[in-house]
């Protein structure tokens, strides 16, 4: 309360005795108490003058009220609780102990049902409504109703117990507010969507509270609320046809004294990836000189797994970002059928086209090589007959020998091959072989290899030599006093070769 001077001119007036209320717009406004200062308390004379305070609750079907009320009554504070449930239509009256002026009146708490409660200031011959549920739009949220500064005075003569107000309908000050304690003393779990991606339109909302009689609604981009269906503690919603791309979802649940929300976000990706084949290049029929083969697709968009199926045999690996690759050693000389398959990361299959391909192996031939191990190259032999033998690096299947304009077929064993030439009269021999082998068409020319035999060649009947001893020189018939003893032979023609028949042991003597 407070007090005020007013000037007008020289005069001064006043006191003037007022009170600052606060508007539910939030402006204060000052309410006018008078000339005089109002008394505290009061004395027993004005008692039967008093107005009787009288709170009335009228209900209409079942309703729930939990109110609490604070007020001043003739210098006395008054906090007073109120919880009472009706399933009918009742009136029940709350009187103060005691009576006079009251100075102040704030209403709060909460009610929920499915009837309406009023609330009403009585005196003997007049009613003030102070509440009607009706005016609140969403029941079950926690509703602070307040009326502040309403003043009830008693008229000057005080002979009949009437009184005047501010309003006669006093309007109370609404504030809805969410009970953030109350959102901790129940739980909302998402069970789908979950924080993730999905390969499908249809998209199911499943949410559990723990929280009976719930009410649950979903915000699905911020679009209107839609009431979810219930069964028990579960509330769910099916969505079809929903676009690609990213989402995001509210849940609000609240029954008739809590409310919580709890949201989620979710991408939606319904089309398969596009793949195709990157590698080996050209496909279809192409022929491949290796077994080993290096395949590859990819993808404009990132993947999650590959199958490469080749002749109905499958081999999967993880991808490379929007890569799948496969190295595979193949059978030589087949023809292989290829189908590539992929996912994308929500799930998405998509396959490639099949093409097929022929694998063939020409393992690398080492270098062919010859080495002539008979005759020797330009030589001269004293017999009919010329042994020609040669070895090459790799088995042939077949080796001819050509002589002139003669073709013989020669003898195998394993890389030699060899053929005996006999009745052959004094001539120059030069051959020639050709030489093939099993995996391949492959021909080898060998370096020819010449042979004379000399015209007119006789083999000499009888030898000329001379047996030198070195000093000192034995005679016939002697015995040596050393064990060496060196014999040389001469002759009147070139030779080839010597031996010595020495005690029935035949020796190779030196040329």
């Amino acid at each position: 309360m407070y007090a005020k001077y007013v000037r007008r001119g020289r005069k001064k007036y006043g006191p003037y005795y007022y009170k600052s209320i606060r508007t539910p717009e939030g402006k204060v406004k000052n309410i006018y108490l008078g000339k005089e200062k109002p008394k505290k308390g009061f004395n027993a004379k004005d008692r039967k003058n008093l107005v009787k305070l009288v709170l009335v609750f009228l209900f209409i079907s079942f309703f729930l009220l939990g109110f609490s009320f604070t007020g001043k009554f003739l210098g006395t504070f008054y906090t007073v609780p109120v919880n009472i449930t009706f399933n009918r239509s009742s009136e029940f009256v709350w009187s103060p102990e005691t009576q006079g002026e009251i100075t102040s009146l704030k209403v709060s708490g909460f009610f929920s049902g499915n009837g309406t409660a009023k609330i009403f200031l009585k005196t003997p011959d007049k009613k003030l409504l102070v509440l009607d549920t009706k005016s609140v739009s969403s029941p079950g949220v926690s509703v602070h109703p307040g009326i502040t500064g309403f003043v009830i005075k008693l008229p000057e003569n005080k002979t009949k117990p009437n009184f005047t107000a501010e309003n006669q309908t006093i309007q109370p000050l609404f504030k809805k507010e969410v009970d953030q304690k109350g959102a901790d003393r129940f739980q909302m779990t998402i069970e789908s969507p979950l924080h993730s991606l999905y390969n499908s339109s249809l998209i199911y909302f499943n949410v559990s509270v723990t929280l009976n009689n719930a009410t649950c609604v979903y915000s699905l981009d911020n679009t209107a609320n839609k009431t979810m269906k219930n069964d028990t503690d579960r509330h769910f919603y099916s969505l079809e046809n929903l676009s690609d791309g990213y989402h995001s979802v509210v849940f609000y649940c609240n029954n008739s004294f809590l409310q919580n929300h709890t949201q989620a976000s979710f991408i939606t990706d319904t089309q398969p990836p596009d793949i195709a084949f990157v590698s080996p290049s050209p496909l279809n029929e192409f022929f491949i000189n290796n077994t080993y083969v290096q395949w590859n697709y990819s993808s404009s968009e990132n993947l999650s797994f590959c199958i490469l199926s080749i002749n109905q045999t499958n081999y999967t690996k993880p991808a490379t970002q929007n890569f799948c690759y496969f190295n595979l050693t193949l059978k030589s000389n087949q023809t292989y059928c290829l189908t590539g398959f992929a996912s994308d990361t929500a799930g998405n299959w998509n396959q490639t086209e099949t093409v097929c391909i022929n694998v063939f192996y020409i393992k690398p031939e080492p270098e062919l090589s010859v080495v002539w191990k008979s005759p020797e190259n330009n030589s001269v032999t004293n017999k009919n007959w010329i042994y020609w033998e040669f070895e090459v690096n790799k088995k042939p299947s077949n080796c001819t020998l050509l002589i002139a304009s003669f073709n013989y077929t020669m003898n195998i064993n394993d890389t030699v091959c060899f053929f005996n030439l006999t009745n052959l009269s004094d001539n120059l021999y030069q051959g020639n072989v050709s030489v093939e082998f099993p995996e391949t068409n492959l021909t080898l020319q060998t370096p020819s290899c010449s042979v004379v035999l000399p015209k007119n060649f006789t083999i000499p009947q009888n030898l000329s030599f001379s047996l030198l001893l070195l000093p000192p020189t034995p005679e016939n018939h002697s015995v040596l006093q050393e064990p060496n003893l060196t014999l040389s032979l001469t002759s009147n023609f070139n030779l080839s070769s010597c031996s010595l028949l020495f005690n029935q042991t035949r020796i190779k003597m030196n040329l």
